[in-house]
């Protein structure tokens, strides 16, 4: 007779006997009396979900590039060394190792409650070593069970011991005691998406708390081997070790941060479209698996399929089916309600998208968004903007808005047979929906808010931390890339990693951790900014540092092996649990970076500062002076040299050369036309060189669609020459050489002092590395516990103070980063104080909504004060004071007037 034995039963009887571990190295290629070869048999049930069953094939493809030896996927357990993949509370199947199915067992949230004594009593003892007494029916009625789900109680070894093992793979063995030995499923039981890595000798036992949980931890081993998550996406390669070793111990990931942390891919035409046209016929379920994986290999569960002309659901009836079963919580964007696509209202539709003169068509096209959505995870975006993501009109009334959350609430309601409150919802407070709610309209408590940025990577809201939680709690929707005012920005990656991280660092702080949503473009430009997000949405904390993710990065996907980076238990990896990435972190025990992957880091940080000052797309002759041009150029050519010193590959010249090649000629492009402008007499071979840097784009990108065999044709499509208004010009325009000349009005700077030349300081002042248009910035995170408008509530938070000679009148200009007014006041508050004189006190961005003004500030990357003072000559000193959270000092400069 065959028992079958849940998984549970095997989990909860066992302790761990090595010291618990966090965030360390699990892959290594170093043997030592505490590592054992990598087991080539992955056991799954067949019977566990399907993405569990994908997730090992994935794992074994990936051993298979790495190693060249394809590991055995098995359903049963036959003695060999193994990797398990599993979820916890879920049984591993009748036949996985053999057992019968004359034992139950019931499952509560990962705990046994007991064995049916009806069962037990028909238990075949055959084979109990001489013993001649049955099991008692009682065997297990007494058994204490209390808090198994967390608790270091063990089952009694010997309870199963002499069980009829018939069936083990032709052997006759006894199940050893110790097959499931190191295992503990305490803290895992109810987690979202947190997984456990236990390694004991001939065990990997990798188990999630759920579904996605358990892909995780089998990606995790993947990405330690070294397998890239972009090796598709960007063509890494994948380094070949003959010999591969694993870590005793064990190894926890999780809960996220961030509940649902996805991507957008929006902006589509012409490069992300024309490539997957040509390359998979279209948007169909061929390409988004490849997304699927990718969002998985980051850790990420979410995403807003394309929707230029798009319908996810509609294109291919396929789509919404994979993105279930590889568990991607599909939603739609902003502007398109219900789980219905723009363009499907565009191919179906009757009437206008009007809810006062068409309502009852609308609820009916609402309703099939619902009804297709059946029982795959989604969240509904619920309201309305106007058709094509337009705004509604000026006279569009609060209580009709109301009304259409609620007519659609009750769609919810009706199709799915549960309360509204049982599916999620989210609410985007995208650009004039937020004057709705900042006028006074609500949604249900269950609704996620989803705050926006103002599409440049400026948050505009954050909730009153005084006011009560949400029960659907805040999320955000944020933008790598944007089609609007002032200008379109599609081209090449221009995000700079510390600005981003200090956005999110304050959604983190004010509790936005519902959802994170970011607009990626068409993904392919945006790797590094993606990864970053999804790593850090992972594991984000309110009293975080930046981590230096680019030399992460550059480890990640052109060192030599994770060796090299992981040493010493991860202590600067910078990005997994239980770690905090400080200014000292190298000088940590163990932590050695290849050189060639340190270099490729620094390439990364600087492209994406110097970058980040001003999109390519806003560029023209007259961005900067000649004098600033020169300088900036020059900033440029210094990095292609260093950049061109690297040996060759797909993924290099994908990542790192490319852009930093293309930023270098565009720049060279409009300062050749500056110069001859300026004077077209003497500068005459000028002209000629704007041509000829202009001819160099175009076959920069030619080089683009020729990698990798010709994968990557169309992505570098999009135009980004020639813009006169915010929209993207038809094709790239050769810059006009005939006009005149129109120089910038910039101050006449003497003197600069970056915000982290301070000589003295008190409080808890945060150095961000980068995140200035020109160097490093400085901000404190205080006093974020009050939206108080007025500077009387408040008392500095940080104070720094600054020295410098002046004589005369003197105009001081203090520069910070476009910080929005998110508080919904007066503006973020700061201070000056010269020469010890009365504190004066003045925000920074009190009129965010004068959008001439919020124009120039994304723009320039900069909001710039000025004060004037008439000085002694001499030294003086500036006491720099920061009351509201959210400002970031950049750098203060004088000039004479």
């Amino acid at each position: 007779m065959k028992n079958c034995i849940p998984l549970l039963i095997l989990l909860c009887h066992v302790t761990i006997t090595h010291a618990q571990v966090h965030a360390r190295q699990i892959i290594t290629t170093r043997a030592s009396q505490h590592t054992f070869a990598l087991p080539e048999v992955i056991y799954v049930d067949q019977q566990d979900d399907w993405l569990v069953n994908k997730a090992a094939e994935l794992l074994r493809a990936d051993m298979l590039a790495v190693t060249g030896r394809a590991p055995e996927i098995v359903h049963r357990l036959d003695g060999r060394p193994y990797i398990l993949i599993g979820i916890v509370g879920r049984g591993l199947g009748k036949d996985s190792v053999g057992w019968g199915d004359g034992l139950d067992t019931v499952r509560v949230r990962g705990k046994w409650k007991g064995v049916r004594r009806d069962e037990v009593a028909a238990l075949d003892t055959a084979g109990l070593g001489g013993k001649s007494e049955a099991i008692q029916k009682d065997v297990f009625s007494g058994l204490d069970t209390t808090g198994l789900g967390g608790k270091s109680e063990t089952i009694q070894r010997n309870v199963f011991s002499g069980l009829d093992t018939a069936g083990l793979g032709g052997k006759s063995e006894t199940i050893q005691r110790d097959m499931f030995s190191g295992l503990d499923t305490t803290g895992l039981n109810g987690k979202w998406e947190a997984f456990r890595i236990t390694v004991s000798p001939g065990k990997v036992i990798i188990l999630g708390s759920d579904k996605r949980g358990a892909a995780y931890g089998a990606l995790e081993l993947s990405k330690q081997l070294g397998v890239s998550p972009w090796y598709w996406w960007a063509d890494v390669p994948i380094k070949k070790k003959e010999k591969v070793f694993v870590q005793e111990g064990r190894y926890d990931f999780g809960p996220p941060s961030v509940q649902y942390r996805g991507i957008f891919i929006n902006d589509e035409a012409p490069a992300f479209s024309g490539w997957t046209h040509e390359k998979f016929g279209g948007f169909n379920h061929h390409v988004y698996e490849k997304i699927f994986e990718l969002l998985l290999r980051l850790r990420g569960n979410y995403l807003w399929p394309a929707m230029w002309g798009n319908a996810f659901n509609d294109d291919d009836r396929l789509n919404p089916v994979l993105a279930d079963k590889w568990g991607i919580v599909m939603g739609t964007s902003h502007h398109e309600p219900m789980l219905r696509a723009q363009a499907e209202w565009k191919r179906y539709g009757r009437g206008a998208w009007d809810y006062v003169a068409n309502d009852s068509v609308l609820r009916a096209f609402w309703r099939e968004g619902i009804v297709a959505m059946a029982k795959h995870e989604s969240i509904v975006t619920i309201g309305m903007r106007g058709d094509g993501d337009l705004p509604m009109s000026s006279e569009t009334a609060t209580d009709l808005l109301e009304r259409i959350v609620r007519d659609q609430r009750s769609i919810i309601s009706e199709v799915t047979g549960k309360p509204a409150a049982e599916t999620p919802q989210l609410w985007a407070l995208y650009k004039e929906v937020q004057d709705y709610y900042d006028r006074g309209m609500r949604v249900p408590d269950d609704v996620t808010l989803l705050l926006c940025d103002d599409n440049w990577g400026n948050i505009r809201r954050f909730p009153d931390p005084l006011m009560p939680k949400r029960k659907g709690g805040y999320g955000v929707y944020y933008h790598f890339d944007y089609v609007g005012d002032p200008r379109n920005y599609k081209w090449v990656n221009t995000n700079n990693l510390a600005r981003v991280w200090e956005q999110l660092h304050l959604a983190k702080m004010y509790g936005v951790d519902k959802i994170w949503i970011v607009n990626v473009g068409d993904l392919k430009p945006m790797e590094l900014p993606i990864a970053f997000f999804m790593d850090y949405a992972w594991r984000a904390e309110p009293g975080d540092t930046l981590p230096d993710y680019y030399k992460q990065f550059a480890e990640e996907n052109f060192g030599e092996g994770s060796d090299e980076w992981m040493a010493e238990g991860n202590a600067s990896g910078g990005m997994e649990e239980g770690n905090r990435t400080s200014a000292d972190s190298s000088k940590h025990s163990g932590f050695s970076f290849m050189n060639s992957a340190r270099n490729i880091g620094d390439y990364l940080r600087q492209y994406s500062e110097m970058a980040a000052r001003r999109k390519p797309e806003l560029l023209d002759e007259s961005s900067y002076t000649l004098k600033q041009y020169k300088e900036i150029v020059g900033e440029w050519e210094e990095l292609v040299k260093k950049v061109r010193l690297q040996p060759y590959s797909d993924a290099y010249f994908e990542l790192v050369q490319f852009p930093v090649e293309a930023m270098y000629n565009l720049h060279r492009l409009y300062y050749a036309v500056a110069l001859y402008k300026s004077n077209r007499v003497q500068n005459k071979a000028w002209a000629d060189s704007a041509r000829k840097y202009y001819m160099r784009d175009s076959l920069l990108t030619v080089v683009y669609h020729q990698v990798a065999g010709g994968k990557w044709n169309h992505m570098m499509d999009q135009t980004h020459i020639g813009y006169t208004g915010w929209q993207q010009p038809p094709v790239n325009k050769m810059p006009d050489l005939t006009g005149p000349y129109t120089p910038p009005v910039v101050p006449k700077i003497y003197k600069q002092i970056s915000a982290t030349g301070y000589v003295s300081k008190y409080g808890d002042w945060v150095h961000i590395k980068g995140i200035g248009k020109f160097g490093d910035g400085i901000t404190s995170f205080a006093n974020s516990g009050t939206f108080s408008d007025s500077i009387i509530y408040h008392s500095a938070g940080a104070v720094a103070r600054y020295e410098f000679e002046a004589s005369g009148n003197t105009n001081i200009y203090l520069n910070f980063s476009p910080t929005l007014n998110f508080t919904h006041g007066d503006g973020l508050w700061f201070g000056v104080s010269i020469d010890g004189a009365k504190e004066l006190a003045t925000t920074i961005n009190a009129h965010d909504d004068n959008k001439e003004l919020w124009s120039k500030w994304v723009s320039d990357n900069v909001i710039q004060v000025k004060l004037s003072y008439s000085l002694k000559p001499g030294k003086h000193e500036i006491v720099y004071s920061q009351y509201s959270p959210g400002i970031v000092l950049q750098s203060i400069e004088f000039e004479k007037h």
